[in-house]
């Protein structure tokens, strides 16, 4: 099978007033999907993301909004496409006091979380992150490679909690979460 991805980084455009940081930045995620085992159902067994025989896709297209100001920060990233669509399918169902939770509710945002940043090199941060374990992520232009492999689906794609990382020298950070399942 023979995947090509493609992906279009925007570059972020920073705007600054009073010690207020604005970033903003883009990024559509696309890919041509060919298998040379040309399955007759048009699927391609074994991909998650690239999964359909002789077709283009859009995988994800993405923005985000990011705020500093003297430390605190925010930042909010919504996106659209399979990617999203795929990988919070499986977003459990809940209808609770909070009430009704399910993937049509996530599947939108990439990322939200706000956090302070110390003159020490403490940063402390609450909200949705990324997953940081393994060495895929979800976004494609991050990647070794442009298709996921089949292991990156064992590993989960984002954790909603608190983390602190601590920056112990110019090239290394050691971090710690307390995140909501696994």
């Amino acid at each position: 099978m023979s995947a090509l991805f493609v992906a279009l980084v925007v570059a972020s455009v920073p705007a600054e007033a009073r010690g207020l940081t604005l970033n903003f930045g883009a990024r559509v995620e696309s890919f041509y999907s060919y298998s040379f085992n040309e399955p007759s159902n048009g699927v391609n067994n074994y991909r998650i993301i690239d999964n359909r025989h002789n077709s283009f896709g859009l995988s994800a297209v993405a923005a985000h909004l990011q705020a500093d100001f003297h430390g605190a920060h925010a930042r909010v990233a919504l996106w659209v496409g399979h990617t999203p669509s795929t990988i919070y399918a499986g977003e459990p169902t809940a209808d609770d006091s909070l009430g009704p939770s399910d993937a049509s509710v996530w599947r939108l945002l990439e990322e939200a979380y706000a956090g302070y940043r110390f003159d020490m090199g403490l940063t402390i941060q609450g909200g949705l992150f990324l997953g940081p374990i393994g060495l895929e992520s979800v976004r494609a232009h991050e990647n070794w490679n442009w298709s996921s492999s089949i292991l990156n689906f064992g590993f989960p794609f984002y954790h909603t909690g608190l983390r602190a990382n601590l920056d112990v020298g110019p090239h290394h950070t050691v971090s710690v979460w307390a995140v909501n399942g696994f």
